[in-house]
């Protein structure tokens, strides 16, 4: 596994798959957080800017790969913070007609989990994710939910005092891609339609610095993306064309990605 340090950045360049993803520190910037950054093995590469746009989507791959094998701890519930950046089930992109079927679909499933969490004292559901943010990034530092809105929910509706959680020291912009690609990849309560294709929308956003790379310079396919999102290749191949002519600034600020700053 080999790493770029770009501009204070640490991206992953190339996953061993053989080999694993392991948490370790690295040296990039002074954190004084205790949980594991994105890995690196023991040497660091200068890349050039194209090598840094094709291993984009990689490392938000390595990402959610890392979180999946990171070791899960208790973490008191007053120490987890939420943001609405990192939340792709906004309920304003819902068409009206749909609106009360997915409020009473999230409501149950929180229900669901607190059921789980009361019918034994020890009970525990799968651990939520969190990024600890350091404080040279645009929100305060802390830990921030990237996956789990409704088990946090359903932990406190059962007066549960610690959640068991993954913990990823992240970037804010790394924590924001992952909280849109986790929520699109086997959930029991699926986005709407609407979520799903701006989840997409903004992940083609970040990856194609809102319309300026072709797709495949950051090793991503039409195909890819449709099938990471649930969407089709036309509709994707559609926003890719639209992108470059889209000027943010002639947005409401409600149509607005509170965390990417790019229309919804």
């Amino acid at each position: 596994m080999q790493v770029i340090d770009l501009e204070g950045c640490v991206i992953l360049v190339h996953l061993l798959a053989e080999e694993g993803i392991f948490c370790r520190r690295v040296p990039s910037a002074p954190r004084s957080s205790s949980f594991p950054l994105v890995s690196s093995k023991h040497r660091k590469l200068r890349a050039s800017p194209m090598t840094t746009y094709k291993e984009t989507a990689m490392r938000y791959d390595a990402v959610m790969k890392q979180f999946k094998h990171a070791p899960t701890r208790l973490i008191p519930l007053g120490d987890i913070r939420t943001h609405d950046a990192l939340q792709p089930r906004v309920a304003r992109l819902i068409p009206f007609k749909d609106k009360g079927r997915a409020e009473e679909s999230s409501e149950q499933h929180i229900v669901t989990f607190r059921y789980v969490l009361e019918a034994t004292e020890d009970g525990q559901l799968d651990p939520i994710w969190l990024a600890d943010i350091g404080s040279a990034e645009p929100v305060e530092a802390g830990l921030y939910l990237v996956d789990g809105h409704h088990r946090l929910k359903a932990y406190r509706q059962a007066n549960r005092q610690q959640v068991p959680a993954c913990v990823l020291a992240l970037d804010w912009r790394t924590a924001l891609v992952v909280s849109k690609l986790v929520n699109c990849t086997g959930r029991s309560l699926a986005l709407h339609n609407e979520q799903r294709r701006d989840a997409a929308w903004q992940y083609l956003a970040d990856l194609t610095h809102r319309g300026a790379i072709e797709l495949p310079s950051v090793g991503e396919s039409l195909r890819s993306v449709a099938a990471r999102f649930g969407i089709s290749k036309s509709t994707v191949s559609s926003m890719l064309t639209n992108m470059p002519h889209v000027i943010a600034t002639e947005f409401h600020t409600l149509a607005i990605d509170p965390g990417t700053g790019w229309p919804r």
